[in-house]
């Protein structure tokens, strides 16, 4: 989301672009104010409309830059019956982690659950395969799986 205040820059020097051809044209008053109050409003809408995404969870069809990636970790698992899976994923090496919606299917459930299930007896991360991105839900193997914590690194005794 970082990304954001960028688009919201270009979508300003674009409509203010507009707005100036609409001013410098050859029509009447009226015309130039209801463009220049149309750019307004438009400007207006988007930044709600942006900062609305802000706080809504990212369907997983429309992600574009998630496949491909390795192991995202699952931070957070919401899976009510029936109804829309939410996950919190951060990818390896991201900043923030990211909120994605799932459509409910039975076989993601279960995999989610057990998996969860295996993280609480034994110390495990929870992990998500890059298959969670793929568009064909019947294509989808293995989604989420526990992994080992990674082994703390040794310590040089010889130091201390």
């Amino acid at each position: 989301m970082t990304d954001l205040p960028y688009v919201y820059a270009a979508l300003v020097f674009l409509l203010a672009g507009l707005a100036a051809v609409v001013v410098h044209s050859r029509r009447r008053f009226g015309f130039r104010a209801a463009g220049l109050a149309a750019a307004f409003v438009a400007l207006v809408a988007a930044y709600a409309g942006l900062s609305d995404i802000l706080s809504r969870a990212k369907p997983v069809a429309w992600e574009i830059a998630g496949g491909g990636v390795e192991g995202f970790e699952v931070l957070f698992a919401d899976v009510p019956p029936g109804g829309t899976i939410h996950l919190l994923l951060r990818a390896p090496g991201a900043d923030e982690p990211r909120l994605y919606a799932l459509p409910w299917s039975a076989q993601i459930a279960t995999q989610l659950e057990r998996a969860l299930a295996e993280t609480e007896t034994a110390p495990a991360l929870l992990r998500a395969s890059d298959g969670l991105f793929e568009n064909d839900v019947e294509d989808r193997e293995r989604i989420f799986y526990a992994a080992p914590v990674p082994a703390l690194p040794r310590k040089d005794w010889a130091r201390f």
